[in-house]
């Protein structure tokens, strides 16, 4: 039977591990280290790879946008690794508590990216760091999910010019993406894939689509007064 400090040692572990990787704002060190400026005092003020694209190049830009994403990546890899070790305090199903754990990680990331304790609680919108979770977060080989939600993203790019609209397109598809992804893998394979899986996956798409909208406030203010910049990259010497 399950004790309280099983659940805390395992759920809060877990929970430090990625709140601590989420902290890791790239977005505030390479702009740091390219222009000796604060990302947060420029441009639209976000502490992400857009903003970073925008105010410092493309060489700080691309750097914070593959580390953003992959610091949600090994946040699940890590929160994995803790629940398969320690094992999930009251969960019966291997597969459900290896994806509790990576839900746990990926959450608390998130949470890091938004609220930094390395920079005085204020960072980006999470948008990336999301993107490395669910790029992770399907059974392998295949990330169906990040597939489906990168060609959900790409066509919003393409006909909105416009980065938030097109992460909010996407935030907005994943709960359905998840859905009928994890429907289609119980069905599969019940015994692996339990009803405690798919609850939980849609459960936690539900909350990571709605941290996207809730971090997108501004924008979609600004999209409503038509003052939404478009995308695009600082050129050198500007």
């Amino acid at each position: 039977m399950s004790t309280f400090f099983d659940v805390l040692r395992v759920y809060g572990l877990t929970a430090i591990v990625g709140y601590l990787l989420g902290s890791i704002s790239f977005a505030i060190i390479f702009t740091w280290f390219f222009t000796k400026n604060d990302v947060r005092t420029s441009g639209s003020g976000n502490a992400g790879a857009t903003n970073v694209f925008r105010t410092a190049g493309a060489i700080p830009g691309t750097l914070t946008f593959v580390l953003d994403m992959a610091k949600g990546a090994v946040a699940v890899i890590l929160g994995r690794l803790i629940f398969e070790k320690f094992g999930a305090p009251g969960i019966n199903d291997p597969v459900a508590a290896s994806q509790i754990g990576a839900c746990v990680a990926g959450l608390f990331a998130v949470l890091g990216h938004l609220f930094p304790v390395f920079f005085g609680f204020r960072g980006g919108k999470g948008v990336l760091t999301l993107a490395g979770i669910i790029f992770m977060i399907d059974p392998l080989p295949l990330p169906v999910r990040f597939l489906a939600l990168l060609i959900v993203f790409a066509i919003s790019a393409v006909i909105t010019k416009t980065v938030s609209i097109s992460s909010m397109a996407a935030a907005a598809a994943y709960p359905i993406v998840t859905f009928i992804r994890v429907i289609t893998l119980h069905c599969q394979q019940p015994q692996v894939y339990s009803n405690t899986y798919w609850i939980i996956e849609t459960i936690v798409a539900v909350i990571f689509g709605a941290t996207v909208f809730i971090t997108h406030r501004e924008n979609i203010k600004r999209i409503i007064a038509g003052t939404e910049p478009k995308f695009s990259i600082k050129k050198k010497g500007e």
